[in-house]
């Protein structure tokens, strides 16, 4: 009986570990301190529907160089904005859309690429009141204007008695009227502007002054009568005071929104310059804790090729609530190419390609819940089903991983197909390249990353010509993506991007200063993505029996290697100590049972045993 318990526990430890590895951490790229309202799955709706504010949305993955480039400006953003003054107006968070949890949330909002950014109107009660913000700026001065407007406009449509008044005052308003029935107010500034000016001065100035009390500021027209009797040339101000007859302050020239609140402050004593926190505290913090993290061999391994493809098909493709047309020619012919040129010890993964694909011929569209259960459908035991990176895994969460797994799968399926049927007459090299293509484009959720790789591959059928080509031109893009990333935020500060590969693995091949030499450099990638390593070899592996080796061969049972001290954490020593206990119950019952029945046969039978 020992014996089929330890074969029993050698059976169930890597699934339910296998639930929990397929997780994503829950650690994203903000914190409670960065006046963004962090969401997921359990608390969006309480957060952001039914509010008395309108709400901006970063939709993100933790993965997306660009998004971890975005991140810092977003951070700067909110602090500046709703961390201190507009908060009776606007509201900031953030969804991690990498994390398990979230998957069903992104896809009903429609999130598709990243970073994204919705806005949520005032009393928003679904998902379908979120907004697009389609092209979104990318520095904290251009976000602002677009934020103004958004503000604007929802102020328009709905004149939100609890914000500030963003309506422009009549022409023949007088100014000291605007004093009237205020006992705490000492100063007026009146902005003049036009109403059609997409750069929203008086507006910005407007929610600036919020918080104070001693200060109203109001937008006028330049059509206004003070506008027109002082010859003004807008965007202006004039500044007054209470009990004054004429204004203490008005600009002979245009002013831009700086000069105003200079102005404002100097005159008013109020100060509505956006001061940023120190930017600096944000960078430490942005340093990850990785005095311990040694960064990976350079290898091809199994476990990355494995990881890249659950996460895209687990949760890459079924973000997109409907694949037709376009997408979904492009997802057949890349997961076509990708089943046929998988490594011979992927077979099973080649398989469950097949099986897409072979469902797709018959599908005129797609529904993400459909793929989903479909691919659930053909899935076999040892088809991946949790994320663990080997060559691929970063000092952080946000660093490496997906896009590195994605650039080994794509180069072993271009190494793989030069070599299978490169010396083959038939075999187009651009073929193979436009396949990738067309899945980087219509699913890879990285925007700009997408965009960058599409420039280059516009160019395939000018580039490539020979059967070596497929290998050599996306190298080529590998190594231009690295430049272009060198140095960035979203750079592993553990594994700095470099040009590949570099002498230490090839002294022959060269490099940018010395130019490359291809003939070495094909020999090399050749050789590189066709050695696939695994745990095949681990000194564990060999010492359990034949029969649970499959089992152990998982790359999910990695997770188990623990040091000598501790091969077993607390989780897995209570499930086997609730295996035991639930075993040992049955044995006992089992025995008792046995006893009675033979008790029982004994005394019909009028047989005793003396």
């Amino acid at each position: 009986m020992d014996k089929l318990l330890v074969s029993f526990l050698l059976l169930t430890l890597p699934l339910a570990q296998s639930r929990n590895v397929a997780k994503v951490p829950d650690k994203g790229l903000f914190t409670e301190e960065d006046q963004v309202d962090i969401l997921g799955q359990t608390n969006f709706d309480k957060i952001i529907y039914n509010q008395p504010v309108l709400y901006i949305v970063l939709y993100y993955n933790r993965w997306c160089g660009h998004c971890i480039s975005f991140a810092p400006t977003y951070k700067e953003f909110a602090q500046q904005t709703a961390g201190k003054y507009w908060s009776r107006v606007v509201k900031f968070a953030a969804l991690d859309c990498a994390d398990d949890d979230n998957d069903d949330l992104c896809t009903d909002h429609s999130i598709e690429l990243f970073p994204s950014l919705k806005y949520f109107p005032v009393k928003s009660s679904s998902a379908n009141d979120g907004v697009f913000i389609e092209d979104h700026p990318r520095t904290t001065d251009q976000l602002l204007t677009k934020l103004t407007e958004l503000i604007v406009k929802e102020y328009k449509e709905k004149q939100h008695s609890e914000w500030p008044n963003l309506n422009y005052i009549e022409e023949n308003t007088g100014i000291e009227s605007l004093f009237e029935n205020e006992e705490e107010l000492n100063y007026v500034v009146i902005v003049f502007q036009s109403p059609e000016s997409k750069e929203f001065l008086g507006e910005q100035l407007v929610l600036d002054s919020m918080k104070y009390k001693n200060i109203l500021i109001r937008l006028a027209t330049p059509q206004h009568q003070y506008a027109q009797q002082q010859q003004m040339n807008v965007p202006t101000l004039a500044i007054f005071k209470r009990k004054e007859y004429r204004s203490i302050y008005e600009s002979p020239k245009p002013l831009n929104l700086n000069m105003m609140r200079e102005i404002v402050r100097v005159y008013c004593s109020v100060d509505l310059t956006k001061k940023t926190e120190d930017t600096k505290k944000d960078e430490k913090k942005k340093v990850p804790n990785n005095n311990n993290f040694v960064a990976p061999k350079e290898q091809l391994h199994l476990s990355d090729l494995k990881s890249a493809l659950s996460y895209m098909l687990e949760h890459e493709i079924p973000m997109r609530k409907v694949i037709t047309g376009e997408k979904l020619t492009a997802l057949k012919n890349f997961l076509s190419t990708t089943a046929k040129y998988l490594p011979p010890e992927m077979k099973t993964v080649s398989k469950v390609l097949d099986q897409l694909v072979q469902w797709f011929s018959d599908q005129e569209q797609v529904l993400s819940k459909d793929f989903s259960h479909q691919l659930q459908m053909v899935k076999e035991e040892n088809f991946p089903s949790a994320i663990n990176w080997v060559t691929c895994k970063g000092s952080s969460s946000e660093y490496r991983g997906y896009p590195c797994g994605l650039w080994m799968l794509f180069h072993t399926v271009t190494v793989n197909a030069y070599r299978m049927d490169g010396k083959k007459n038939n075999f187009d090299p651009k073929i193979v390249l436009k396949h990738i293509a067309g899945y980087v484009r219509e699913f890879f959720g990285c925007e700009e990353c997408a965009t960058n790789f599409g420039k280059g591959a516009a160019k395939i059928d000018q580039n490539v010509e020979n059967a070596e080509d497929v290998v050599l031109w996306l190298w080529r893009s590998h190594n231009r993506a690295n430049y272009f990333l060198k140095g960035k935020p979203s750079e592993d500060p553990t594994h700095p991007k470099q040009q590949f590969p570099p002498n230490s693995l090839c002294p022959k091949c060269g490099s940018d200063e010395q130019s490359w030499n291809n003939g070495e450099v094909l020999e090399f990638l050749v050789k590189f993505y066709s050695e696939l390593k695994m745990n095949s070899n681990d000194k564990e592996l060999k010492e359990i029996h034949p029969k649970f080796q499959r089992f152990w061969n998982d790359n999910v049972a990695v997770e188990y290697k623990r040091d000598k001290n501790g091969w077993l954490d607390w989780n897995q020593i209570s499930l086997c100590l609730i295996v035991w206990i639930i075993c040992s119950s049955i044995a006992v019952l089992l025995y008792f049972m046995i006893r009675l029945l033979r008790s029982k046969f004994s005394s019909k039978s009028g047989y005793y045993k003396k």
